[in-house]
């Protein structure tokens, strides 16, 4: 998640990074801020209305019961649903893939990325509320480009703070529907009220080091064909619905809308190339999914505090997580 014909040849190699934050700390110009939710005004950006229902990708209907034994229609898994899970309090490792669709110039590429959070779940009765952080990001390479994006460990590894609240509720066919509604975050900026335009320059009074590297925003580097930084501000609006495929595991779809600015970058030729593209939320269904596996480990030090720690995390995300 920086004469013309010069800048035609760059933009061709630019293309597969042009979405270089990509959603969940992300985005691309192309969101129109008042498609967020309306229900979150301003100061509701920590906390998401926990009755919102997530908004699936065209074609999918949530809590469409097949047949048993056999995935659920609508929820991004291969697995079947277990009956029901009653209570999610806990500690639980996220991992979220979010896709995006970059074009320009008649090409179109689907750049990823991964963020992995470690949340504590409290609930109460049906309404359930996490706390956590995010541990990782990383963009996954595109076979067809020739310029490599990457997240400097600054920033990949910044523990930023993510509050929501949601549901746990019984659906159709009476399986467990974990449901977290609209959450909007910033990034490289202070929040304020969601519909506010983001900053567009250093000098704007929001504008943070939020990975405390030097530059303004945050900072994400190209490599290859193409070299340099790129500083920008982000926001995005998240919302999940998920169901149990085990006790302890949860998958879902993710669904996401963006917006960025690029508030400079180096060379300053990649602020040019980087507005010349198109970036947008995957349309294809499951695109971008959801799924969180709780860690035993974690509940049996609850007196002495997590004992699963973001770098626990980061080296077990494979074994967590496997394909």
């Amino acid at each position: 998640m920086h004469g013309s014909s010069l800048i035609g040849t760059y933009l061709r190699i630019f293309l597969a990074t042009a979405a270089v934050v990509g959603p969940l700390g992300c985005g691309s110009d192309s969101v129109n801020m008042s498609d967020f939710d309306a229900s979150l005004g301003p100061g509701d950006a920590g906390v998401a209305d926990a009755n919102t229902a997530v908004d699936l990708p065209e074609g999918q209907e949530a809590g469409v019961l097949q047949e048993t034994g056999t995935p659920m229609v609508g929820y991004c898994t291969s697995k079947p649903a277990i009956a029901t899970v009653t209570s999610i309090s806990g500690t639980w490792v996220i991992r979220a893939l979010a896709t995006q669709q970059v074009s320009a110039i008649g090409t179109i590429l689907y750049p990823q990325t991964l963020f992995y959070m470690l949340t504590t779940m409290n609930q109460s009765g049906s309404t359930v509320v996490a706390n956590g952080v995010y541990c990782d990001r990383a963009e996954i390479d595109q076979p067809s480009s020739r310029v490599t994006v990457v997240m400097p460990d600054k920033w990949a590894h910044t523990q930023k703070v993510v509050n929501r609240s949601g549901t746990l509720a019984m659906g159709a066919g009476g399986i467990s529907v974990l449901n977290f509604g609209p959450l909007v975050e910033l990034a490289g900026a202070v929040p304020g009220p969601d519909t506010d335009a983001l900053p567009t320059t250093v000098t704007d009074p929001r504008v943070i080091d939020e990975d405390q590297d030097g530059n303004p925003g945050i900072t994400i580097n190209i490599t290859g064909l193409v070299t340099g930084s790129l500083y920008s501000v982000q926001r995005q609006v998240t919302s999940i619905a998920a169901i149990p495929v085990a006790p302890d595991r949860f998958e879902g779809v993710l669904s996401f809308i963006s917006d960025q600015k690029v508030l400079d970058s180096n060379p300053v030729l990649l602020t040019t190339l980087y507005a010349t593209a198109l970036a947008t939320t995957d349309p294809t269904p499951c695109a971008s999914t959801f799924a969180m596996v709780k860690v035993a480990e974690a509940e049996a030090a609850v007196d002495a505090g997590p004992a699963v720690s973001c770098e626990w995390v980061r080296q077990h995300e494979t074994a967590l997580f496997p394909e």
